[in-house]
C-alpha cells in the first residue's frame, strides 16, 4: 500500500478511536481497538489484535486522573503498531515504540491545552454571556475536532509518514543482543503494568477474592467466564442488591436487619 495512503488511513484510526469526545466514553481509545483497527488498515490483522493487547496489558493503569495527563496510548499504540506491522516485526518493536511516542504526543496535547483551547473557551464564554446556546454546542463541537487534529491526527500521519524510513534505519543499526532484550523486556511490562493495576486493590480486605479467583483459575480449572460471574454474584451480595434468605445484612445507618428466627418457622 502507498505510503501517504496508509499514513492517512492511520490519521482517520486515530480520528475514530478518540471518538469518545463525541460520543461519550466507549473504551474506543484502547490499545488492543487502536492495535487492531491498525492491523486491518494495514491487512495484517493477527498481529494488530497481538501488539494491541501487548500494549493494553503495559498501559492498563493509565487512566487520566484530575489534571494529571498520562502519556498518549492512542498514538503511541497506533505508530508502535503500524511501524511493527510494516517491518514483519511484533510487540518486541512495538512496545519499546510506543512508549516514547505517547510521551512525545503528550506534550504536543499539553502545548494544545496551553495554546490553543484557551481561545474556543473564551468564545463560548461570550456566547454564554448572550445566550446563544446554539453557539456554544457548535464551538465545542469544532473546538473537539481541532484538538483531535492537532494533537493525534497531524502528529500520527507526519510520525508514519516521515519516521518510517527513519525507525527502519535505527532498528537495523540495533545490535542482537539489544533487540533479544527488548523482546525479554516485551513480557516483562505487561506484567508490570497489571501490577500498577492490582497495586490499589490488594488490601486487607479485598485480597482474599483475588487469591480465590487465583485458586479458581489455577487448581480447580474453571474459565474466566465462569470466575467474573461468580465475582459478580458476590459483590451483588455484599453491597446489598441480593439478600440470600437467612443472610444478615448491614443497613448503611450500621444497624443488623431482622434475623430470621428458624425455630419459630413451621415446616411440614
Amino acid at each position: 500500500m502507498n505510503l501517504l495512503i496508509t499514513s492517512i488511513l492511520l490519521s482517520i484510526v486515530a480520528l475514530i478511536v478518540n471518538l469518545d469526545y463525541f460520543i461519550g466514553s466507549s473504551m474506543l481509545a484502547r490499545p488492543v481497538v487502536a492495535g487492531t483497527l491498525v492491523g486491518f488498515v494495514m491487512g495484517d490483522l493477527q498481529t494488530g489484535i497481538m501488539t494491541g493487547a501487548a500494549i493494553e496489558l503495559a498501559f492498563i493503569g493509565s487512566f487520566s486522573i484530575g489534571a494529571a495527563i498520562p502519556p498518549d496510548m492512542v498514538s503511541g499504540t497506533i505508530l508502535g503498531t503500524a511501524f511493527a506491522i510494516s517491518m514483519h516485526a511484533g510487540a518486541e518493536v512495538a512496545l519499546p515504540l510506543a512508549l516514547p511516542i505517547a510521551t512525545l504526543v503528550l506534550i504536543v496535547k499539553n502545548l494544545v491545552h496551553v495554546v490553543i483551547m484557551p481561545a474556543f473557551a473564551t468564545a463560548a464564554d461570550r456566547s454564554a454571556e448572550k445566550g446563544n446556546y446554539k453557539t456554544i454546542m457548535v464551538i465545542s463541537i469544532v473546538a473537539g475536532f481541532v484538538y483531535i487534529l492537532i494533537s493525534q491526527m497531524i502528529p500520527v500521519g507526519l510520525g508514519f509518514y516521515f519516521g518510517a524510513d527513519v525507525i527502519q534505519s535505527i532498528l537495523n543499526s540495533i545490535p542482537k543482543f539489544v533487540m533479544d532484550g527488548l523482546s525479554i523486556a516485551t513480557g516483562v511490562l505487561p506484567a508490570f503494568g497489571l501490577a500498577l493495576l492490582l497495586k490499589p486493590l490488594l488490601d486487607k480486605k479485598s485480597i482474599i477474592f483475588f487469591l480465590l479467583g487465583f485458586v479458581l483459575v489455577v487448581y480447580l480449572k474453571l474459565p474466566l467466564m465462569a470466575v467474573a460471574f461468580l465475582g459478580l454474584f458476590i459483590a451483588l451480595v455484599l453491597t446489598g442488591y441480593v439478600h440470600p434468605e437467612g443472610l444478615m445484612m448491614q443497613s448503611s445507618s450500621g444497624q443488623r436487619g431482622e434475623e430470621i428466627d428458624y425455630e419459630s418457622e413451621e415446616f411440614e
